[in-house]
Parts: structure tokens; C-alpha cells; sequence
């Protein structure tokens, strides 16, 4: 457990985490095998986390600034990292074979890039609770759901690869006090025939689309907006998402 604005810069190097299970502390509940409460900063790179027991969550981070690259996540138990009220970058990382989810996103700005997301019992990714997360250069292969969107959050996923999943993109709304399920934009992707549904848009909800290619089924298509250009926010996104070099992981976000 890292908790606390003292363990600011907590840096976790080549480890291997695998077989634990949730604890509590101080009359706190730790549901995550790694949990990082109300931390800052931290990094986790070139670590593995696995086939955690009992937990919902093999990393859990709760209010905290996170940058996670070159790790594994693999076999867990229910979600392979759970982020609530979280901010900060995935990158290049492996997530294989959950329970759950692969990764949860709850309330949080997060900069997913370069990952890949296989055999997600659940969500690849699952984002909720009004997060805003930017997917760039990701693969889906064999998910229940690739990625799911509820409860007005707006993801922009660009240059993303989707194959064999039973649906690539869900979004609906799921909490009846959010309003409406939000909206996302689906960049220069490409869903292929091989899954089962391309995209399913539930009422209250809609995907703007933009040079991106979908060959599998849709649900709700009159809630999808094609567009031509991309507004002067999101094409500033797409620019520099374009521009990113791997190498500057961990020195600053392209957005």
C-alpha cells in the first residue's frame, strides 16, 4: 500500500506482484493486491501483476497521479487495475485474460497508449462516472466488450485496432443521475469483420466518427455522427497524438 502525499515520487522498478489479496489498515479497506490511495505522484515500469485472490482489483489507485509503461497484467481476478478519480499515463503495457475488466476507469483523465487488451472476461476498457480518457494505438482481441462508455463520459479513441471481440464499442447509460450516457469520438480506427457487433449505441448516447472504418454490425447507427472535421479542440489532440514519440513516455502527455 503507498497512501499519503508522503510517498509522492514512489517509484516501483522490475517487480513481480502475484497471489495477494485484498486488506484493511487503519479502519480502510484495501480492495486492490497493490493499492496507491491519495499519492501525488507514482510510477510503476517494467513490473508484472498477477493472479491475485478474493480482490476485485489487482492495482487499485484512488486520487492519485499515476504513470504505469512496460508492465504486465495478466490472469487477475476480477479487474486488472481499477482507477478512480485518477489522473495520468498507461503506456505500452500488456493486459491479458481478467475476471473482470482489463481496466476500469471511474471519474478520471487518463493517456492510454500503445497497449494491447486480450481475453477481458468483461471490458477491455470500461469508462465511466464522466471520465475522459484518450486512447491512442491500442489493440482489442477477444474481449467480451472491447470498450465500454457509460454515464457521460468522453473518450477520444484514435488509431485503434479492433479484432475477434463479441462487441468493439458499447456505450449506454447506466446511472439514471448522470443524464445521459455521453459521447465519444472513434479516430482513424479500425473495427474488422471478425467481431461479433462493431458498435452499439443505447439510448442517450452517440459516437462522432472520423476516418475510421467499421465492417462489423451496428446497433443504434442513427446515433452516430460522421463527421468531416474534427472540431478545433479535438484536431489540436489528433495532431499531437500524431506527432508522439514513445520516447517521451513519462516526460509529458501530447494533450
Amino acid at each position: 500500500v503507498l497512501q499519503g502525499k508522503d510517498t509522492s515520487g514512489s517509484v516501483l522498478k522490475y517487480t513481480n506482484s502475484t497471489g495477494g489479496t485484498l486488506d484493511s489498515a487503519f479502519n480502510i479497506n484495501y480492495s486492490g493486491m497493490v493499492s496507491i490511495h491519495w499519492c501525488p505522484s507514482a510510477v510503476i515500469e517494467n513490473c508484472e501483476f498477477s493472479e491475485n485472490t478474493i480482490s476485485d482489483d489487482c492495482l487499485h489507485v484512488v486520487h492519485s497521479n499515476i504513470t504505469i509503461r512496460n508492465s504486465s497484467f495478466y490472469n487477475t481476478n476480477a479487474d486488472s487495475i481499477d482507477l478512480d478519480y485518477a489522473e495520468g499515463t498507461i503506456q505500452s503495457c500488456i493486459f491479458e485474460n481478467s475476471g473482470n475488466d482489463l481496466l476500469d476507469l471511474m471519474t478520471s483523465d487518463v493517456f492510454v497508449s500503445n497497449c494491447s487488451f486480450t481475453g477481458a472476461s468483461d471490458k477491455g476498457i470500461s469508462i465511466g462516472e464522466k471520465a475522459s480518457p484518450v486512447i491512442s494505438n491500442c489493440k482489442f482481441t477477444g474481449c467480451k466488450i472491447a470498450i465500454e462508455s457509460k454515464d457521460e463520459s468522453t473518450p477520444i479513441i484514435y488509431g485503434c485496432d479492433f479484432r475477434e471481440n463479441d462487441t468493439a464499442y458499447h456505450a449506454y447509460l447506466k446511472k439514471w443521475e448522470y443524464g445521459s450516457a455521453g459521447y465519444g469520438y472513434l479516430i482513424n480506427s479500425k473495427i474488422t469483420v471478425d467481431n461479433k457487433t462493431g458498435i452499439v449505441l443505447d439510448n442517450d448516447s452517440s459516437l462522432n466518427v472520423f476516418e475510421s472504418d467499421c465492417k462489423a454490425d451496428i446497433v443504434g447507427e442513427e446515433r452516430i455522427v460522421h463527421v468531416d472535421r474534427l472540431n478545433m479542440q479535438i484536431a489540436k489532440t489528433v495532431e499531437r497524438l500524431g506527432k508522439f514519440k514513445e520516447d517521451e513516455v513519462g516526460t509529458q502527455r501530447p494533450f
